[in-house]
């Protein structure tokens, strides 16, 4: 998800999750005026500060939950009386799913069964991971394609303003080369032949 973090705003987000579940939480600062960082808060439903970062332009964390309850992913700004951010953010907690499957009248294709379970849950890992790596490399798109669209804008302006001095300074040359030249100037006086 993409939010705009306002100066001097912290914003959160719950979501709730069971105990004994992995979780993950990934965000990226992409966009926004100064510099790129902000401050990160895990809290935990007991009100207990599991992650605290501050200043920081990306984060990556994976942990168990050790309790139930909803968890706060908080996103602060309030350091910066100015500028605001684009930030994005993945949350995925994962519950720890049962592939167990109805074996009710199978008890010969048990060890088959075995094989699908753990293939699935392979392939659910799996998917999981390229989910992850997917939207982490989105973001970072977006962050660099942020930068590289303000240091085109900076060096776009960099250019006008040099053009303009060097049309100025060429004006200022033939008017001053043209009043050097100048012969329309005639000898006070009348000179006696």
């Amino acid at each position: 998800m993409t939010v705009q973090l306002d100066a001097g705003v912290t914003d959160c987000y719950f979501e709730n999750i069971h105990s004994n579940s992995t979780f993950y939480a990934e965000y990226q600062v992409t966009g926004g005026g100064g510099e790129l960082d902000v401050d990160f808060y895990i809290i935990s439903p007991g009100k207990t500060i599991i992650v605290s970062e501050t200043r920081r332009s990306e984060g990556y964390h994976e942990m168990k939950a050790t309790e139930s309850g909803d968890y706060e992913f908080c996103f602060s700004n309030a350091f910066s009386k100015i500028s605001s951010k684009t930030l994005y953010f993945y949350l995925n907690p994962t519950q720890d799913k049962s592939w167990n499957m109805k074996t009710t009248g199978l008890q010969d294709d048990d060890s088959n069964i075995e094989k699908i379970e753990d293939f699935l849950r392979t392939t659910s890992e799996h998917l999981q991971m390229v989910q992850k790596m997917l939207s982490a490399s989105t973001a970072k798109e977006a962050r660099h394609r942020n930068i590289a669209e303000g240091n085109n804008f900076r060096v776009q302006m960099w250019s006008l303003c040099e053009c303009f001095v060097m049309i100025s300074v060429a004006i200022v040359q033939v008017y001053f080369i043209r009043h050097l030249f100048n012969t329309s100037h005639s000898p006070k006086g009348n000179l006696r032949t």
